[in-house]
């Protein structure tokens, strides 16, 4: 029973796998350890919300601690992608590990997907309040 205990009270101190903000017009995502068929539901819920209830003109993916992605899920970004297109909103994905970029790479996925170094992101909301 203890040992089942620590395994919960371990369970309880991660991260969700999802967690979002908004930063005015900018819906930030972030994706923690593995993106997969089990938990793309709620990005997508939570992709479906900012098209209904607030004015996103960017939606920015935080990519720092994904550590993993599988074929659904990349399925899925791409299905994604096509929406925000749909609804004339910016996709970008940023601060990738090199892992996952080279899948991105690999797929061929870097020739539609916006994807910027951490630095890159910032300065580009740095330079957007500045222009607005």
């Amino acid at each position: 029973m203890k040992k089942a205990e620590k395994k919960t009270e371990r369970q309880d101190n991660r991260e969700p796998f999802i967690n979002h903000h908004y930063q005015d017009d900018v819906l930030i995502i972030k994706l923690n350890n593995i993106l997969f068929m089990h938990n793309i539901l709620q990005l997508e819920s939570i992709w479906k919300n900012a098209f209904e209830t607030k004015t996103v003109k960017i939606i920015a993916v935080d990519c720092s601690k994904l550590e993993l992605i599988d074929s659904t899920a990349i399925g899925t970004l791409v299905k994604l992608l096509n929406e925000t297109i749909k609804h004339n909103i910016k996709l970008i994905m940023f601060n990738m590990k090199s892992t996952i970029e080279n899948l991105f790479e690999t797929a061929k996925l870097t020739d539609f997907f916006i994807i910027m170094t951490k630095q890159q992101f910032d300065t580009f909301l740095s330079e957007r309040k500045t222009n607005n």
